[in-house]
């Protein structure tokens, strides 16, 4: 009983439960329709397609078959508005087309691709749209290949059916131009529907006896049988043991391990649960949730695979109950804080431990962003109650009169050592943090990505070569493009002053720095040492 006998036994397994559950439907996801097909996009009926565009909104072979059936206003109309985009996407009237939306999407790689197609399907629920189209994003000499377009493609609209709690959105179909790619995404499609109960083996002919059943079963920890022919019971004995053994090597448990996560934990509704639990079940994997904890069980890699959909799920709804409680006026410090010494006032400081799921994920996120792999020396928690409520309270007020959806961005400030605790306990005060840039105003610097606050200017090495560099969350609000000496944000209309934008950057279609002008604008959340 090797390895390679057990793969095959959970590919069998997988076979057995490739139907959909919900019979007529075999690609229904939760209360989605998704059908894969070959195809012309612009012909398409449903009410929006999908058209991939580059960063300042400009069109690629999808575009310009779409601009050729429906007329300019197709282009014109997105190039009219993309700065009133939401994040990457933007809805405009479909022209000519049969389609009434185009949805224009900011063309992703793999690894971003899944949250785009959330993106485009939330737009479209927004929208009141009950059918969407998309094509075969990224295949068209974009680096991103057939397998990992299909699969990613299909997790995001597999994520907005489960996690999203869709009213609208009714159908998602995937229209691929090419033939030989609908295989692909068909099969992603298989991978990705609900897996119904296995059902019973046939029994083999008489007179010899079945030596492997699978006996149906209404949730996901199925049971196979199987039986053993030995002469001796010792045998026997030794038959079961390696067995075990083997199926031992090929299974694991784990549990989502993030003190961040447990009130969401604690607070996941009954439909929340059947979702995560569903998570589990598409995998073959067993999901138990008890309190603030949850616990997965089953073969190595989909166990990782679950594990990172469900933490991603918790993180959704963690940044939803977020927004809820600013709006039920609860300002509280998050529950995952660790209790200050006594004696501690104002900040403290709370040294991460590098095996904490909060540590990795600050710095995955740091050397993705950094560029190269720099050495770590500590990630701490910034703990300032007094600055992090006022920041929470500025959040809200900015919530309330700001037209974009995404009021706050993750970026980077990098400091000198002898700024830290100044940091730390007033915030970010202009008069330390505005000695190093200028040029688009006289405000705090935060930029998008941490290689640009690791440069020598910004975040100079101290006498043991340790350098210094905050992940803060930053209220960036409707921005504009900022201009040198400015000493607050431009007025949105000229002839009104008191209106003014929230913050300026140096790029208004494609931001890389942000410059805010108030304290309470930005929260130092960690701060991050290394060489």
């Amino acid at each position: 009983f090797d390895g390679k006998m057990l793969g095959n036994f959970h590919s069998t397994m997988q076979q057995y439960s490739n139907s959909s559950s919900v019979p007529g439907h075999p690609g229904q996801i939760g209360p989605i329709s998704v059908q894969i097909q070959q195809g012309d996009l612009t012909k398409e009926t449903t009410d929006a397609v999908v058209n991939p565009v580059d960063t300042d909104g400009g069109f690629f072979v999808v575009g310009k078959a779409l601009e050729k059936a429906g007329g300019t206003t197709v282009r014109t109309n997105c190039q009219a508005s993309w700065t009133q985009r939401t994040n990457d996407v933007l809805v405009t009237d479909g022209g000519n087309l049969p389609c009434k939306k185009v949805i224009h999407a900011v063309c992703p790689n793999a690894r971003t691709m899944k949250g785009r197609v959330l993106e485009c399907l939330q737009q479209a629920e927004v929208n009141g749209l009950t059918s969407v189209s998309f094509p075969a994003i990224g295949t068209g000499g974009f680096g991103v290949s057939v397998s990992d377009a299909a699969k990613e493609t299909v997790q995001g609209i597999k994520e907005f059916a489960l996690t999203c709690n869709p009213r609208t959105i009714k159908l998602a179909r995937v229209t691929v131009f090419q033939a030989s790619m609908v295989a692909e995404f068909q099969q992603a499609l298989q991978a990705a529907l609900p897996k119904a109960p296995i059902a019973a083996a046939a029994p083999a002919p008489a007179p010899a006896p079945p030596v492997v059943k699978l006996q149906p079963k209404m949730d996901v920890q199925q049971v196979v049988e199987v039986t053993f022919y030995t002469c001796e019971k010792r045998d026997m004995d030794n038959a079961k043991r390696e067995v075990s053994k083997t199926i031992d090597g090929y299974m694991t448990r784990e549990r989502v391990d993030d003190d961040r996560l447990k009130a969401t934990i604690r607070h996941l509704q009954q439909n929340e649960k059947d979702s995560i639990i569903q998570m589990g079940a598409d995998h073959l994997v067993l999901v138990a949730i008890t309190g603030h904890a949850i616990q997965i069980e089953g073969l190595k890699d989909d166990v990782a695979e679950v594990l990172r959909e469900i933490e991603g799920f918790l993180r959704e709804k963690k940044s939803a109950y977020d927004v809820e409680e600013l709006k039920k006026d609860i300002i509280k410090v998050p529950d995952y804080w660790a209790t200050p010494p006594p004696g501690v006032t104002g900040a403290y400081i709370h040294n991460l431990h590098e095996t904490s799921q909060e540590y990795k994920d600050v710095e995955r996120n740091f050397i993705s962003s950094v560029g190269y792999q720099p050495q770590i020396v500590s990630i701490s928690r910034v703990q300032n109650e007094a600055k992090y409520k006022a920041y929470l309270s500025e959040l809200k007020e900015r919530r309330k009169t700001c037209s974009r959806s995404k009021v706050e961005e993750c970026l980077y400030h990098g400091t000198a050592e002898e700024v830290v605790d100044h940091i730390n306990q007033g915030g970010f005060n202009r008069s330390y943090c505005g000695k190093n840039a200028t040029v688009y105003g006289r405000g705090v610097y935060f930029a998008k990505n941490a290689s640009y606050s690791a440069q020598g200017t910004y975040s100079p090495p101290d006498a043991q070569g340790n350098k210094y560099i905050y992940q803060a969350r930053v209220i960036v609000g409707e921005y504009t493009a900022g201009k040198s000496g400015i000493v607050e944000p431009p007025p949105k209309n000229p002839s009104n002053a008191a209106v003014r934008y929230d913050s300026v950057v140096d790029n208004e279609q494609s931001p890389s720095i942000y410059v805010v002008f108030h304290d309470n604008e930005a929260y130092p959340e960690y701060l991050i040492v290394f060489k």
